[in-house]
């Protein structure tokens, strides 16, 4: 999900893996499983449910650790929006023939319009930011280290730290997390030798910021149950203790001795794609309740095995698909984009330069 190196670190692309697995860990409950849970296990399953706004919050900390150094690219935002427009239409079209989804003209619009209308909404956040990441970027790589760090911290009490204690947004959204997201990757790639990554400093973050989640989750929960509609300011994905973990985790991973793996490179590649396939809206409610039957484990001394299992095959199932419409589709279809962008881009520049005069 974000542009990669020449020579790809496959310590940064085995961390891009597991993020995702947190999250399809996390669908697996808040799409599947749902409000049948087992009491005995609700505790558990709440904890496993947070592990998708650590995944989600370690591929915009890796978006800004390797966006930082690179140019932006027209070619990255026409291929990102092609995919999510391939897979929006046809997982609709395919939900429609096989009964799987009604139909509605909303739905249709939706469907064709995925980035507008938020089919999926981490995509439309996420691009909105790579739209801004020029001007993030010229603006990091112009001031100093302190400065730096300035805007992180002031950027991090305000939509971070205020928010998990006040439970206020202070005019907060996901683009503002996910800008704040973006600056401590981008610090974290530019000033290797800081706090957090020296001695073994992310380490004891780690370990911490877990054990406090896990705490308050399978311990504070049970004793104050009255507690729980506040207690998602504490593990959301704009909780100070989410971010520390995560970024704790992405400091660890940049300090693992760089290798190229052929196998995991090639499996990173296919993250996005997997993210698209199984959390299509159109499709995830019947993948999760009536391929897996997930509702019937709820109660069941199976759930983690199952869900496991489940996790799994969805990856492999989704890297295959993604893996096949990368070679077969995406391909010649970026060959024609190059043709037409030869042809275009120079009046295309042409008419920049005029209106800029």
């Amino acid at each position: 999900m974000t542009p990669a190196l020449k020579q790809r670190n496959s310590a940064m692309e085995l961390l891009r893996i597991l993020a995702m697995f947190l999250i399809i860990f996390s669908h697996y409950i808040s799409h599947g499983t749902g409000e049948n849970l087992d009491g005995s296990f609700n505790s558990i399953i709440t904890l496993l449910f947070q592990t998708g706004n650590i995944g989600t919050d370690i591929f915009i900390l890796l978006s800004g650790y390797f966006l930082i150094n690179s140019k932006f690219s027209f070619k990255k935002v026409f291929t990102l929006i092609f995919q999510v427009v391939f897979y929006s239409i046809c997982f609709y079209a395919v939900c429609l023939l096989t009964s799987a989804h009604s139909f509605s003209f909303s739905d249709t619009i939706t469907a064709f319009l995925p980035t507008s209308f938020s089919l999926y909404w981490f995509f439309t956040t996420y691009i909105v930011m790579y739209l801004l990441s020029p001007f993030v970027n010229k603006f990091l790589n112009s001031v100093s280290k302190e400065t730096h760090l300035k805007v992180l911290l002031a950027t991090t009490f305000l939509w971070v730290i205020l928010p998990t204690f006040t439970t206020r947004s202070f005019a907060g959204s996901e683009l503002t997390l996910f800008l704040t997201l973006y600056i401590i990757g981008a610090y974290i790639r530019k000033y290797p030798n800081n706090l957090l990554t020296k001695n073994r400093n992310d380490i004891i973050l780690i370990v911490l910021c877990t054990c406090f989640i896990a705490v308050f989750a399978l311990g504070v929960l049970k004793i104050m149950p009255s507690f729980a509609e506040y207690a998602t300011y504490f593990y959301s994905r704009q909780s100070l203790f989410v971010v520390l973990l995560s970024a704790g985790l992405l400091s660890f991973f940049s300090k693992i001795k760089p290798f190229c793996s052929k196998a995991l490179n090639t499996v990173s590649g296919t993250i996005f794609g997997i993210y698209l396939i199984h959390d299509n809206r159109f499709f995830r409610g019947f993948m999760w309740n009536e391929i897996f039957e997930t509702d019937k484990f709820g109660t069941g001394n199976f759930i983690l095995v199952h869900m496991l299992c489940c996790a799994v095959t969805v990856f492999v199932a989704c890297f295959v698909i993604e893996f096949i419409r990368n070679k077969i589709i995406e391909k010649p279809v970026l060959i024609l984009y190059d043709k037409v962008y030869d042809k275009l881009s120079p009046k295309i520049s042409s008419v920049l330069k005029k209106i800029s005069e």
